[in-house]
């Protein structure tokens, strides 16, 4: 069985639920632990787990909390529990990331920005490894349209936004450079490119997926393309090492946050 919280002292990766009905054709889950698919538990139970946790230390400089890598945050059914983890973390006052190919309403990030103690502490990775084609690799999942809102909201309400192009897709991310360079410059935003992930066993296992899943390298075109689109944005590797650039920024005052509100 996958396990909902697991990872290390520097990130853990939490889930309420392990599987995605998005139906996205790249997708690793299907490939590991089937007899873990369609499981769910609920935030509250997360969180009185967590004091179980070894690995999870509490604070700004310690372990960031990436969410929902067994699953959509942002299905319908699943905000709720998000929106109560986020609220959790915060409170402890962790860096907190999670990736999305769904709407997010404009609630959801008023919420997300109440819920904030300092400045960039939660980190919303809108995922687009295609632009053109969403319909047919990402069935199930928001349009081209919806996730562009997502950036414009996540500005509106001071939250860190990133485009995410995980994984890259050769050919198909590849055709859509001119699109992603247009979104760069226009929102003014990161990008992470991250490497396709499967079962099959290479030197570089995953940080998520449990020790199941191996990053397949950098082909000449990735490079390529990181390298052009590297002349408009800041492109990461690992979603980690852009919360990692960014946590060295000191923020003098709190936020506020939850106790505030």
């Amino acid at each position: 069985m996958l396990n909902y919280v697991y990872g290390s002292k520097n990130r853990i990766f939490v889930n309420t639920v392990i599987g995605c009905n998005a139906s996205c054709s790249y997708c690793y889950l299907p490939t590991i632990q089937q007899d873990s698919l369609g499981s769910k538990i609920t935030a509250q139970e997360v969180i009185k787990h967590m004091d179980a946790v070894k690995e999870f230390v509490p604070g700004k400089d310690n372990t960031i909390v990436s969410l929902g890598c067994y699953s959509e945050c942002m299905f319908t059914e699943n905000i709720e529990d998000t929106l109560q983890l986020i609220r959790f973390f915060c409170e402890k006052r962790n860096y907190i990331q999670l990736a999305t190919k769904q709407k997010i309403s404009e609630d959801v990030c008023e919420k997300l920005s109440e819920y904030q103690f300092y400045k960039n502490q939660i980190n919303v990775y809108i995922s687009m490894p295609t632009y053109s084609k969403i319909k047919a690799f990402e069935q199930g999942t928001a349009t081209v349209e919806e996730r562009i809102h997502n950036i414009e909201m996540c500005k509106e309400y001071g939250i860190n936004v990133v485009l995410y192009i995980k994984p890259y897709l050769e050919t198909i991310s590849f055709g859509d450079l001119e699109h992603y360079i247009d979104l760069v410059k226009r929102y003014n935003i990161p990008v992470v490119v991250g490497e396709y992930l499967s079962i099959n066993k290479t030197k570089c296992i995953a940080d998520v997926g449990e020790e199941l899943l191996y990053e397949h390298g950098k082909t000449n075109e990735m490079n390529l393309f990181i390298s052009k689109l590297s002349e408009h944005a800041t492109v990461y590797e690992h979603s980690i090492d852009f919360i990692n650039d960014i946590r060295e920024e000191k923020e003098d005052e709190p936020r506020g946050g939850c106790e505030n509100n």
